[in-house]
């Protein structure tokens, strides 16, 4: 593409991007469309080069993306795993440099204690998500002191900037901002655990897998629905879906019994009030699954009844950043209104 000349349009637009992160693709229309009108508002003779509909925003980001690169920034875009809605996100493409650096206001510890809650998620496959009290309970492996309550309040924060989802039954999970922005983390440090789509060669977390013992084909459900619209058997193994049907990956993956059973055991270790009572693992007919659980929960029960002692086993990927700006969500506001002038410019 021949050299672009940055305009107000591409400078307000960065601005926005740069204060939401991601955002789905009808709304990042939307927002440009917005952007239009404030930079008329303030420059009457100001025209866009590129019509305000689906087609003039693609070529207008492909121009952004060319400014953005001097900057170690980039576009890339995706599909949320569960609805199949398109996603655009502002990523970091330098890794650790300097600009990536500056963007983030976590400490070392609170980075080190989101690589290991994304460690914890990928790590679980085939289920991809984890639950609230091993989520938070992960704070007992950091090379330092991290409360309970400031690993909730963290978890929070990424759920509201986009870098995590919460289930109704309470598990987290990477969300698209956090797929689209780590898939070559993820590709380079979890190679073992991570699996791409068979269809679209595009990281997935959340679907289906060939039950097929030799295959190793995994579909995003989308990707699923229209392999069926055109065929009913694996793109990998040609075995038929109607004569095996293919396991889901993600959350479905986990029974449910598994987290009724430690929310079960939560309330009851609250209503004997008794810190000295335990779970009993030899109920008859107990899992072993559900052993594992009560095991698990009391332990944290424990480690909430004393300072944590246990030194790091959270290694230190190199110096990348993963978490690259702030958690500060902000306020859905109109353009005008947005603050000013960001860190990273360009001309």
């Amino acid at each position: 593409m021949p050299n672009v000349a940055a305009t107000d349009l591409h400078r307000a637009f960065n601005q926005m991007l740069l204060s939401r992160r991601a955002m789905t693709d009808d709304r990042l229309l939307e927002m440009y469309r917005r952007t239009i009108k404030a930079v008329q508002a303030s420059d009457q003779d100001f025209q866009p080069t590129h019509r305000s509909n689906e087609q003039g925003l693609n070529a207008f980001l492909e121009e952004l993306t060319s400014l953005l690169e001097p900057l170690g920034l980039g576009l890339k875009r995706g599909a949320d795993e569960t609805s199949g809605r398109k996603w655009t996100a502002l990523v970091n493409t330098e890794g650790a440099g300097e600009i990536a650096q500056q963007a983030t206001d976590l400490s070392p510890l609170e980075i080190s204690y989101v690589r290991a809650v994304i460690e914890a998620i990928v790590e679980s496959y085939p289920a991809n998500s984890v639950g609230s009290r091993h989520a938070v309970g992960l704070v007992k492996d950091l090379n330092g002191q991290m409360t309970q309550s400031a690993a909730q309040a963290l978890l929070k924060a990424l759920v509201a900037r986009g870098w995590l989802a919460t289930s109704e039954r309470g598990r987290y999970s990477l969300a698209p901002r956090a797929m689209l922005e780590l898939a070559d983390y993820l590709r380079g440090e979890y190679d073992d655990y991570v699996r791409v789509c068979r269809r679209c060669n595009r990281i997935v977390m959340t679907g289906v897998a060939c039950a097929h013992q030799a295959c190793e084909a995994h579909y995003h459900g989308y990707c699923y629905d229209m392999v069926l619209e055109r065929r009913t058997a694996c793109l990998e193994c040609k075995t038929s879906f109607e004569e095996v049907r293919p396991t889901p990956i993600g959350e479905k993956a986990v029974s449910r019994v598994q987290d009724d059973f430690a929310r079960a055991a939560k309330r009851r270790r609250s209503q004997r009030g008794n810190e000295d009572d335990e779970v009993d693992d030899s109920q008859p007919g107990m899992s072993q699954e559900q052993r594992a659980v009560a095991e698990e929960d009391e332990v944290e029960s424990e480690e909430e009844r004393r300072p944590s002692r246990s030194q790091g086993r959270t290694q230190q990927r190199g110096a990348e950043t993963i978490i690259p700006d702030s958690f500060v969500d902000p306020d859905e506001e109109d353009l005008d209104s947005q603050p000013g002038p960001s860190r990273r410019r360009f001309r």
